[in-house]
């Protein structure tokens, strides 16, 4: 869409010229000889620039800047001064005033061109950095909403021994490991850590049990990857990553929930990570068994080799074991 210039000048000869020139560098032009029907022109068509006359009859083109400054519908409209006036006192209070530029008559149309040109750009990129901050504050809010709500399901809990922050760091070690796209590198990282947020939904006489699962007790627990789309997908406006929450509890065989995948129609994010959630178990401490070790583990993992991991990447796993065994306390056995 071609850009908006008012042009406000009581010559109407340098309205008729400059608004033919304008025209031919594709610009969509607005004239007006007089300041009070120049603010409501600028009401009326919302031009993209303002070609200010500083000597207007009547009211100045420092008085119609004024104004501008003080609507916030119109105030952030670039304005270029032209005047004969060509005292540092005059310049200077245009520029104080807040103009994008201040051009001495008589002018040659290629310097007031190029200086249009260079507003348009200083604008653009103003526009597009402001684009860029609110979309920075927009995750930022984001992160935090996610971190809150991790933080009060490990309250709930009484989990402070890191888990969330453990299970990411070997997900995305795992995910290099087997060329993982780096693109979606972001995405997997905050699909783990939103893994079970789902679990704020169920009943703290289930979450918290110490003994087994009655059958009904089970069916509800199984529903947690559920429960975390729906809390993801209630974040209006955001798209948050799923794959990893709605699918790390399904197995390669198909044995598992909350639908029955198999093969690769488990995500390839959520097959990664499922493996490194089972080493994060079976390394902890449960009410019903105590952190296991690592022959023990290795030898369970390989056990489920293409029944609940997918053996490619398992296999990589386990090439590389050592690495993913760090920085935990193991048992000798």
């Amino acid at each position: 869409m071609n850009k908006k210039i008012l042009i406000i000048d009581d010559d109407e000869n340098l309205l008729f010229g400059l608004g033919k020139i304008l025209e031919k560098e594709g610009f969509k032009i607005f004239t007006s000889t007089d300041g009070s029907e120049g603010l409501f022109l600028i009401y009326k068509h919302m031009p993209d620039m303002i070609i200010l006359d500083v000597g207007l009859p009547n009211m100045s083109g420092f008085d119609v800047k004024q104004m501008l400054s003080e609507i916030p519908e119109i105030c952030e409209i670039p304005v270029i001064f032209l005047s004969a006036r060509v005292e540092v006192e005059s310049i200077s209070k245009g520029f104080l005033l807040g103009s994008n530029g201040y051009i001495t008559k008589p002018f040659h149309s290629k310097i007031l061109i190029s200086k249009i040109n260079s507003v348009f750009k200083r604008v653009d990129n103003n526009a597009e950095n402001k684009n860029i901050l609110l979309e920075t504050i927009r995750e930022e809010t984001i992160d935090a909403t996610i971190l809150g709500w991790i933080r009060a399901l490990e309250i709930r809990m009484h989990d402070d021994t890191g888990h969330s922050k453990r299970v990411i760091s070997k997900t995305m070690e795992l995910a290099k490991l087997i060329n993982f796209p780096e693109n979606e590198m972001a995405n997997l990282e905050r699909g783990a850590l939103l893994h079970d947020v789902g679990k704020i939904g169920v009943p703290d006489k289930i979450l918290m049990k110490e003994g087994k699962l009655t059958p009904m007790e089970w069916e509800l627990m199984r529903k947690h990857p559920i429960f975390s789309v729906h809390l993801i997908q209630s974040l209006k406006g955001v798209k948050l990553p799923i794959e990893i929450p709605l699918n790390h509890h399904e197995n390669y065989d198909g044995s598992g929930y909350p639908v029955g995948k198999k093969g690769e129609e488990i995500p390839l994010a959520a097959r990664i990570f499922s493996i490194i959630d089972n080493l994060d178990a079976l390394l902890s401490d449960r009410p019903y068994r105590p952190a296991l070790g690592k022959k023990e583990i290795i030898t369970i993992l390989r056990s489920e080799r293409g029944i609940k991991f997918d053996s490619k990447i398992l296999d990589v796993f386990l090439e590389n074991s050592d690495s993913f065994f760090e920085g935990y306390a193991i048992k000798s056995t």
